[in-house]
């Protein structure tokens, strides 16, 4: 019987080992797609800037004294 108890530790010390490599196996995957998200949202929020930009530089080259803040609306109208 002492031999069965100590196969039968083995086996349970074998299982935990096997499911901690498997939970370990899944915190990666988890890893790796949280990775390719955030790497996906950044080249989202790049390109978006990127677009932003390009439509900066195209109202500007468009119409370079048109305005719309507040401050420079005032000093035009003449409003303090």
């Amino acid at each position: 019987m002492p031999a069965f108890a100590a196969w039968l530790d083995t086996f349970s010390v074998a299982a935990a080992c096997a499911g901690f490599l498997a939970v370990l196996a899944c915190l990666e995957v988890f890893a790796v797609a949280a990775d390719v998200a955030a790497k996906v949202l950044t080249g989202v929020a790049n390109a978006a800037m990127a677009s932003e930009t390009a439509t900066d530089r195209a109202v500007l080259r468009a119409a370079p004294w048109s305005t719309f803040s507040d401050e420079n609306m005032s000093v035009f109208m003449g409003v303090r």
